[in-house]
Formats: structure tokens, C-alpha cells, sequence
């Protein structure tokens, strides 16, 4: 109950868009399913629940499932202005109250900006909001179009707002890795060829 009642996404400040996707974005998302599917719901949640003295487990899951996703949705929609560039490429960074400042630099490299696919493809499912799943799959279609023609991979850094990449050079490290690493996950999730046979490539 803590997560539910303690946090809260109305901040005046800047997160990393990729950072936030994963790691907040994709607890509260985790964390939604974990409480909503059987299955998946580790034994110190249903003992939690159970030990609620004011409600039922039935409807304390539900409670957090609806909390969760109210969460999820929020910052969701915070994030999204991030997309709000030329080329569809995210911002590297936005602001959680006021959006995509002007004075934010636009440079952020492949891994960050293409690899938010499971988190907004699932947000989308969760919300019946497809801007989500869709402007996560435009940001890694916009990247995939700039690959190098003589490597016909994607480079390291690249400018939001010209679509010009800043560091064309590739590799198996940091800004380039899980770009590929997230095509191959997301084409399992979505049962998607096309990202499968571009996850592969790299």
C-alpha cells in the first residue's frame, strides 16, 4: 500500500525517458500483473493480502491492480510528450509536470530510444490506449530507417530532433545493446516477425 499511497508522478522534474520506462514504468506494470495473474502471484502477495484486516484478498488485489494501473497510466501519459519530436525519435529526457522542455537536449543513442517496446505495448493492453504501443513502435521503425546501408546496423547516438546520428559507429555495448536485445523480446511478446528478423540482424 505504500507504492499506492506515497507515490506520486506530479513533479517538476526531468527523468530519463528510457530509465523511467523501464525500471518505473515496468515495476508498476510488473507489479500489476503480479497481483491480477494467479499464476504469476508470488506467495508473499497472496499472504499480504490475506492478513488485510479491512477487506478481502479478492477485493485488496483488486484495489491494487486498479492503483497500479491508475500509477502506470499516469506516468505513462508524462512520458509521452518525450515522443514529441521530428522524427519520432524520443527525447532523451523529459520533464514529468511540463513535457518536453526547449532548452532539453535533443541527443540520446539507439538502446534508449528504441527500447521501450514492452513496457508501452503492454501499457497499451492494460489501458486500451494504443498511442503507447504505437509511438514506442514508431521511435524503433524511425531508427531501423537510419541504419548504416554498408553495416545495416544502427548507430550509437542520434539527434531527436534532425534524425542525424551523432556517433554512426555501432557495437555490443552500452547505446547499442539491448536496442537489438528489446526487437527480439518484443517479437515474442507481440508475436511480431518483422521485429524478430531485426533483433536478429544485430
Amino acid at each position: 500500500d505504500i507504492i499506492t499511497s506515497e507515490v506520486s508522478f506530479d513533479r517538476d522534474v526531468s527523468v530519463s525517458t528510457f530509465e523511467a520506462t523501464i525500471r518505473v514504468l515496468g515495476g508498476l506494470l510488473s507489479a500489476h500483473y503480479l497481483v491480477t495473474e494467479p499464476v504469476l502471484r508470488p506467495a508473499i502477495l497472496r499472504a499480504a493480502a490475506n492478513s488485510t484486516l479491512d477487506a478481502s484478498p479478492v477485493d485488496t488485489r483488486r484495489r491494487w491492480a486498479r492503483e497500479l494501473k491508475g500509477l502506470a497510466a499516469d506516468l505513462g501519459a508524462r512520458l509521452l510528450p518525450a515522443f514529441r519530436t521530428p522524427t519520432g525519435i524520443p527525447a532523451h529526457r523529459v520533464n514529468l509536470r511540463r513535457g518536453l522542455l526547449n532548452d532539453e537536449s535533443r541527443e540520446t543513442c539507439a538502446a534508449a530510444a528504441g527500447t521501450m517496446l514492452l513496457e508501452f505495448a503492454r501499457l497499451s493492453r492494460l489501458t486500451g490506449d494504443r498511442r503507447y504501443a504505437q509511438k514506442a513502435r514508431e521511435a524503433v521503425d524511425a531508427l531501423w530507417r537510419r541504419r548504416s546501408a554498408r553495416t545495416d546496423l544502427v548507430g550509437s547516438t542520434i539527434c531527436a530532433k534532425t534524425g542525424r546520428w551523432l556517433s554512426p559507429g555501432t557495437g555490443i555495448g552500452a547505446g547499442v545493446d539491448s536496442f537489438y536485445e528489446y526487437l527480439v523480446k518484443a517479437a515474442l511478446y507481440e508475436d511480431d516477425p518483422v521485429l524478430l528478423e531485426r533483433g536478429l540482424a544485430g
